[in-house]
């Protein structure tokens, strides 16, 4: 997020299975955040 000033995070449990929904927001979640890192 720009001009965070602190770390944001989420957990979820090891058998946790989402609606589709919830399940896409995570991938959304992951492909920002590998973008942001420079990962992709």
């Amino acid at each position: 997020m720009p001009g965070a000033t602190r770390a944001v995070g989420y957990t979820v449990r090891t058998d946790w299975l989402g609606t589709t929904v919830q399940q896409a927001f995570v991938e959304v979640l992951r492909a920002e955040s590998a973008f942001e890192s420079g990962e992709t």
